[in-house]
């Protein structure tokens, strides 16, 4: 019961905001700006999404590229799943930029944004605790956080010191591929039939959807 609960509250929180997305030329990018109806918050997305007779379609099971300048998290650059109707699990993924480094991203580097976090210090007594067993049960506590939040929000991202490397890495190259780490496992990144991967030309599209949200 409790997952059909969940996922009525992702389609509801979904319906409270309003979504507007900026074209960025002819290329693959885009700028997804939107505002949350009930606080005013404002959020600007740039993310590839796949695309149908020229236009960006978003679907529960499909995985696209993201970038977001989060307003507590920071940089975070990955891949998130579908739309605003739902979202579901993306796991681990593997990426690459032409021929730099091949990176693996894990559900667990994902940044807490807040949303699926829960506050474990505040719940147990922790006086008679050592140094070193405060220092595990707040990794834990991160560990389980970053978990929760990426599954919540459908999302497998990087944060800190590596995303800035990544995005670093995208607005240098000219091509991102990607795919998740186990290519059977039922997410789809095809684009063409028989394909395992997704391939993102990174054109003016991404500097201009970069610069609309002001990422710099």
């Amino acid at each position: 019961m409790r997952p059909f609960i969940m996922m009525l509250s992702v389609v509801a929180l979904g319906a409270c905001a309003s979504s507007n997305a900026a074209p960025s030329s002819k290329g693959p990018w885009i700028a997804d700006q939107s505002t949350d109806k009930v606080t005013g918050e404002t959020r600007c997305v740039v993310s590839a999404q796949p695309k149908i007779f020229g236009a960006s379609v978003r679907s529960g099971a499909k995985l696209y590229a993201t970038i977001e300048e989060h307003r507590t998290a920071g940089l975070m650059v990955g891949v998130a799943s579908g739309g605003n109707t739902y979202r579901v699990p993306v796991g681990e993924i593997i990426w690459r930029v032409d021929e730099n480094e091949v990176r693996e991203l894990k559900v667990s580097d994902t940044p807490a944004t807040g949303s699926g976090t829960v506050d474990l210090m505040s719940m147990i007594d922790t006086s008679a605790y050592t140094p070193e067993q405060l220092a595990a049960l707040k990794q834990s506590q991160a560990l389980t956080n970053a978990t929760m939040s990426a599954i919540q929000n459908g999302v497998t991202m990087a944060g800190g010191t590596k995303a800035q490397d990544m995005l670093a890495e995208l607005r240098s190259g000219t091509r991102l591929r990607f795919r998740t780490a186990q290519p059977d496992a039922g997410m789809t990144v095809r684009q063409n039939a028989g394909d395992q991967y997704a391939e993102v030309a990174l054109d003016e599209s991404l500097d201009i959807a970069l610069e609309t949200c002001g990422i710099g």
